[in-house]
């Protein structure tokens, strides 16, 4: 936020010298109320200056707020309004004016604005000392902004403040945009007249006099960005390799995000097994389950800006050193001629680390024969197993194939099933001479 003063001494002669020089908080940054640093959900401010910077100029002496034609400043090249939406206008309530240095602080008046035409006016009564120094007075004052295009001098519209979730107090807005060259003249006025020139003539001088109006930006903040984490599978007992991911910002620099992580299961992951590491915008997130625990659980990575927060969760399964996985589940022989046989297979893969070890294969119906009785199968790879199908009668047959191993699911099983058939040969005799009795000219 930043404000302007205005600043003169008198003389017991009724004239004034050259206004005194701004206070520092009158050229540069006045720290907003601490209630006012969030008007309400996403909205921040007031700032200044915005996130991704404006061009501000405030050409003239400090003072001529209180002289006649008043004091401009010119606001323009915002980008962050390229963005979300960026509102500018009075903050905090920062509308007073002094002669007697008891600050008097003036109202928006929304009746008297003219915000269609953008112009808002501010009124109060300032008590003054009598040049005479025969007692003190009161005096109506005014404060007047008016907003244009400094381009087109044209009219720039103001919102009410309290449209968009700004307190009412500080009257109304004008909403920015790239393109927008604003200009903001401001006046503070006594009697209707200039308040310096009210000063000079009327006021007994040695309190001085003092205005202030403190402006700022208001923004929808853009919460943080950050990219997607894949899911995870991990051996018991180890942690993963250093997961990578981004985090970015619109308004902030990376380093001011908070980036951190929880996990919805503390028994099998707990908060702190999650290690965050990284900057600026490459971060990573590293997981270690904890000892001799299974199962699945999903963490949550969470970068956070100061206002919004952005949200990448992923599942971690944490699975044992050896893993039996049999694909398919069963195998459909259909018929198969009696006294032949029919050979399919599945494939079993141990995507664990360590070696699986198969200690029996063995089949629920006689009809159907694994090719091997035992057999072992290394971490991360897969083998074939090959089942025979040789019905001995013409019946139905269905049945189980039995995986005994050393991983936590055993035994495993898949379901076999086939039709013993038998062929029927039929035969017609052909008879040359079409006379049955001679049997020498008949085939078959």
């Amino acid at each position: 936020m930043y404000s302007v003063s205005l600043l003169a001494q008198h003389t017991g002669t009724g004239t004034s010298p050259a206004p005194s020089a701004p206070s520092a908080a009158s050229k540069g940054v006045k720290s907003p109320k601490p209630n006012s640093t969030a008007i309400s959900g996403t909205l921040v401010g007031p700032v200044y200056p915005p996130p991704l910077g404006v061009s501000f100029t405030s050409p003239g002496a400090p003072g001529i707020i209180g002289r006649a034609g008043g004091q401009n400043w010119f606001l323009s090249n915002d980008t962050l309004s390229q963005y979300t939406t960026v509102y500018w206008g009075p903050a905090n309530d920062d509308v007073s004016l002094s002669f007697t240095g008891a600050i008097a602080h003036l109202n928006f008046n929304p009746d008297s604005s003219e915000l269609a035409n953008g112009i808002m006016k501010w009124f109060g009564n300032t008590q003054y000392i009598l040049k005479d120094e025969s007692g003190a007075g009161y005096v109506g004052t005014e404060f007047i902004l008016t907003a244009t295009d400094s381009i087109t001098g044209s009219p720039v519209p103001l919102v009410l403040a309290s449209n968009v979730g700004i307190p009412s107090y500080n009257g109304a807005v004008v909403t920015f945009s790239p393109s927008l060259h604003l200009r903001v003249n401001m006046q503070m006025l006594a009697g209707g007249i200039p308040a310096l020139d009210f000063f000079d003539s009327y006021a007994y001088g040695p309190y001085g006099a003092q205005s202030s109006f403190g402006a700022g930006f208001y923004y929808i903040n853009v919460p943080p960005t950050i990219s997607a984490i894949g899911n995870q599978s991990v051996v018991e007992n180890t942690a993963t390799p250093s997961i990578p991911f981004k985090v970015g910002d619109l308004a902030q620099p990376t380093t001011s995000l908070v980036v951190t992580a929880r996990s919805s299961n503390q028994t099998l992951i707990p908060n702190g097994n999650l290690a965050l590491a990284g900057t600026d915008s490459n971060r990573t997130i590293t997981v270690t389950p904890a000892a001799n625990q299974l199962g699945t659980d999903t963490v949550t990575v969470e970068v956070f800006d100061g206002t919004d927060s952005t949200f990448a969760p992923f599942v971690v399964t944490v699975v044992p050193p050896i893993q039996f996985h049999v694909s398919p589940a069963s195998l459909a022989y259909g018929n198969v001629l009696v006294g032949t046989g029919v050979t399919d297979s599945v494939v079993v893969t141990n995507p664990g680390s360590g070696t699986l070890h198969i200690s029996s294969i063995t089949s629920s119906d006689g009809a159907f024969s694994p090719t091997v009785a035992a057999d072992s199968v290394p971490g991360f790879s897969g083998k074939t197993f090959y089942i025979t199908y040789h019905p001995s009668a013409a019946v139905p047959n269905a049945g189980k194939i039995y995986f005994v191993h050393d991983a936590p699911t055993s035994p495993d099983s898949i379901s076999v099933s086939g039709n013993g058939v038998v062929q029927i040969v039929v035969q017609k005799r052909q008879d040359g001479d079409g006379n049955p009795a001679t049997t020498g000219d008949q085939t078959q």
